[in-house]
């Protein structure tokens, strides 16, 4: 437009004054005539052109400098993609986006001068004589159609670089010694650092790319030779030292064993496997979150990170294909249960209410529902608890899926784990009651009269029974410990126990399913019923294998469904039958079973030589025992740590733990045996 106007003006004024272009604009004849500015020739009236700026407003291209093109209303630098975008006669240099008179075609670089060369630039522009001029290295390795670059060939370890235009053979980086930890990077012709093997390379948790270290990389030319860069699984983690506090069941007729995980203090459960090896599965106490250090397919995930102390007092069960477990949560002194069903594992909490809740569980299936009989250390109210908790379907979810039940309960004895052994308080009777309370004087030193040492302290003047008060002791005081559950056909629950307070032998049972238990004694001579095995035959009648503490036997009752005692028989005395005599103490962690003919049979440990033994009732009274391994066998090892077994027709299916330090070859040991 402005242009235009200056046109306009421009006849106006020749129309009245003349043809005087020195009057109008400055006169020019090219371009080179104007400072910043384009010469217009055609469209001045003079001999001279007229001197205007690039740019500026347009209506079409004959507005503009032949340099620019009307684009938008505007005057605009004319770039082409192609031929097409040139004037006839014109072809486009598409590396600088301009017109040219193509008037210097060739066919080879004979036919250019001046030490140019024959260029093909491709995409059917034709050929040029242009001077060649690299613009970087990779022009001189494999040749530049733009630049009019052939490649060059060198010898050695000298390889084509760009230096100022030219092409050149140059030894890797001007020949320097990169040094350490550098080399020559081909395409700058500069020294780096090395690279980083497989940097690209993106592994999952617990694998890792190859080792560094494996890699070489060659200094003159970054290229790296090593391993393929793929990821590697890293090593599993050990399994530990799993299979304590273990029992067993049966699934698909192969043994199912949940246990306790020592080393990082998981709940875990071990299926047999053809070959008769434990695969373990890792089902409790892996926190969320942990950082995998191992192979992710292996044991914990590769997760070495502790969590939750979990799976202490484990009891097992299975129905059709689901696998039962109870166990302690001994981070949150809580009852825990976990369900297998297929593939998966599902935990929760059952029971929380109290403190040290859930040791000593037993788990049997009521009418097709879980049901867990558990020791209770403290139910919130100064008292020791059995209590029994029973799923409300076949595959409870969650603590709410769970009618809970205190069978029996009894007041915490003495000073209950309170005394404080920092202030040398010390747990002592005055009459029924205890309390903690530090001596004011030495045994001795009492007075009016001295204490008997090591049995009363000295308070006050007064001589007052110590009483034993350790606070979390291995064996608490109380009732309800080692609880052993079963069920009959219709749902009414069995349980019998041991009483710490008394050491008696008990029994626990309901009329009907969901009814009120009868609490009874089935035996106090001295010390007995720790480590107590229920189970049922067919006439719902009880047999029960538990230990005499008092003189190292293993013993056996037999009651009716009304719990009424039939028999109480000692099974193993200790006592061998060796030319000289000689007698075995201890025995314990027993477990009894049933066969098809009624008659009971009992595994237990003999602690004193650490074998595992079984005893078999012939007749009433008569038992033939057997040791099944331990105490000088053909196998290694002390045996018969958390003994138990399941019948499978006529065969016992035996678990066991076995320490087996010489050879560092400790854990489950399985087993059969079958009269």
């Amino acid at each position: 437009m402005r242009r235009c106007i200056v046109w306009l003006f421009a006849i106006i004024l020749f129309s009245s004054v003349g043809c005087d272009c020195g009057d109008i604009t400055q006169g020019c004849k090219e371009d080179s005539d104007c400072t910043g500015r384009a010469c217009k020739v055609e469209k001045c009236w003079c001999k001279e052109g007229v001197c205007t700026d690039f740019g500026g407003p347009c209506a079409n291209d004959a507005d503009c400098h032949e340099t620019e093109q009307c684009k938008n209303g505007t005057c605009v630098s004319k770039r082409c993609g192609s031929d097409a975008d040139c004037p006839d006669g014109e072809k486009c240099n598409t590396l600088l986006g301009t017109c040219y008179k193509d008037t210097s075609g060739c066919t080879d670089d004979t036919s250019c001068t001046n030490g140019k060369v024959c260029c093909d630039l491709g995409d059917g522009q034709g050929t040029r004589c242009n001077f060649p001029k690299c613009l970087v290295h990779e022009d001189c390795q494999t040749g530049s159609k733009n630049t009019c670059v052939k490649p060059i060939t060198c010898e050695g370890s000298a390889t084509a670089a760009c230096i100022g235009g030219v092409c050149k053979c140059e030894e890797p980086c001007g020949g320097a010694d990169c040094g350490s930890g550098k080399c020559c990077q081909a395409s700058s012709n500069q020294c780096i650092d090395n690279p980083q093997p497989c940097a690209d390379l993106q592994c999952p948790p617990g694998t890792d790319p190859p080792p560094a270290d494996q890699f070489t990389t060659d200094p003159k030319s970054c290229e790296q030779t090593g391993p393929k860069c793929e990821c590697i699984k890293r090593k599993p983690l050990p399994v530990g030292e799993a299979g304590l506090d273990s029992e067993i069941a049966l699934l698909s007729g192969k043994a199912v064993v949940s246990a306790y995980n020592k080393t990082y203090g998981d709940l875990v459960v071990g299926f047999e496997q053809a070959d008769g090896t434990v695969k373990w599965e890792f089902v409790d106490g892996i926190p969320a979150g942990g950082k995998v250090v191992g192979a992710a397919d292996g044991p914990r995930g590769g997760i070495e990170d502790g969590g939750d102390d979990v799976g202490l007092y484990t009891s097992i069960a299975v129905a059709n294909t689901n696998v039962y477990v109870s166990y302690h949560d001994k981070t949150n002194g809580t009852l825990k249960f976990a369900l297998r069903k297929g593939d998966a594992w599902t935990t929760h909490v059952v029971d929380k209410t109290g403190k040290g809740v859930g040791r000593y569980t037993s788990l049997t299936m009521a009418n097709g529902n879980p049901a867990i009989a558990y020791f209770v250390v403290d139910d919130g109210s100064g008292n020791t608890a059995l209590r029994v908790a029973v799923a409300k379907s076949a595959e409870p979810g969650a603590e709410t899926d769970w009618t809970i039940t205190t069978v029996t309960s009894a007041a915490l004895p003495a000073c209950k784990g309170a005394c404080d052994a920092a202030k040398k308080e010390v747990c002592v009777q005055e009459g029924t009651a205890f309390s903690c309370k530090v001596p004011t004087a030495k045994e001795a030193d009492c007075k009016p009269t001295a204490c008997k040492d090591g049995e009363e302290a000295c308070v006050s003047g007064k001589c007052l029974k110590i009483v034993a008060d350790v606070a979390n002791p291995p064996l608490p005081k109380g009732i309800g410990l080692f609880p052993s559950v079963a069920s009959n056909a219709a749902g009414a629950l069995y349980i019998t126990f041991y009483d710490n307070n008394k050491g008696d032998l008990k029994l626990a049972r309901q009329p009907a399913a969901g009814g009120k238990f009868t609490v009874s004694t089935l035996d106090s001579t001295g010390d007995v019923g720790q480590f107590t095995s229920l189970a049922l035959d067919a006439q719902e009648r009880g047999h029960v294998a538990y230990v005499d503490i008092d003189n190292g036997d293993i013993k056996y009752v037999l009651f009716d469904k009304a719990g009424k005692v039939l028999a109480t028989e000692v099974v193993d005395d200790g006592f061998t039958n060796s030319a000289t005599g000689g007698e075995e103490h201890l025995l314990a962690d027993c477990s009894i079973a049933v066969d098809s003919t009624g008659k009971p049979r009992i595994v237990y440990q003999d602690a004193t030589v650490q074998s595992i033994k079984m005893a078999i009732q012939t007749n009433p009274k008569q038992w033939t025992k057997k040791k099944l391994a331990g105490a000088g066998g053909s196998e290694a090892g002390a045996f018969g740590f958390f003994a138990d077994q399941v019948l499978n027709n006529n065969t016992s299916h035996i678990s066991n733990y076995r320490y087996d330090l010489k050879n560092d070859n400790s854990g489950l040991n399985l087993r059969t045996w079958q009269p």
